[in-house]
């Protein structure tokens, strides 16, 4: 189905976003912009998926389709399948509005309006002490005599380092506690299970 290519396409760039993360602020938000766009257009295309499963005559390179074309359109055909799903996709819809609004507002933002972009930036800075000592074995036979020494050659002297470790994390204001990592692969497996239950719910 063609809504599984947008599936496949807002997890490539959402892979593409944990390997900008924290390093390249602005190619990060090329990235999020463009996930935002394909994970929003998967429940719409998932619509002409199954208008063309319905048989509803609707040509997906030629007409418009929203909802209530999809129910006219069902209508008109008795098809009471159709129908079943069109109710279903607008639950799912609702459901996915409930919980990741701001991310399908950001979405339009992003299309019509301008760029959007994580609105806190966290910083934590670690530092690491790390400590390593000389082991020393020491073999005797039953007399007590020492027949061996084994040491270990690479930790025969104490050694202190510092590492010091940044970590930077960045977030939608309306989601203060989950990073945008988090937060858009919640949303992205949302829309993934939407997916399959459509699959197997309307054969």
């Amino acid at each position: 189905m063609e809504s599984e290519q947008k599936l496949m396409a807002a997890e490539y760039h959402l892979k593409r976003m944990e390997e900008l993360y924290g390093k390249n602020y602005e190619h990060f938000k090329f990235e999020l912009e463009a996930f935002l766009t394909q994970a929003r257009s998967v429940l719409d295309v998932l619509l002409y998926d199954f208008a063309e499963k319905f048989q509803l005559g609707i040509d997906r390179n030629k007409e418009e389709l929203n909802d209530h074309i999809f129910e006219k359109k069902a209508r008109e055909r008795g098809n009471e399948q159709a129908i079943k799903f069109i109710e279903w996709w607008r639950q799912r819809r609702e459901e996915l509005k409930k919980n990741f609004r701001p991310l399908l507002e950001k979405r339009n933002i992003a299309v019509h309006r301008g760029s959007v972009g994580p609105a806190i930036h966290k910083i934590q800075r670690f530092e690491t002490i790390k400590t390593t000592e000389s082991v020393i074995a020491v073999i005797e036979n039953e007399s007590g005599k020492i027949m061996r020494i084994s040491k270990n050659p690479n930790d025969l002297h104490k050694t202190q380092s510092d590492l010091n470790q940044t970590e930077i994390d960045w977030y939608f204001e309306e989601f203060p506690d989950k990073n945008i990592i988090s937060i858009c692969r919640e949303y992205l497996e949302k829309i993934r299970q939407i997916v399959e239950e459509a699959k197997n719910k309307f054969k």
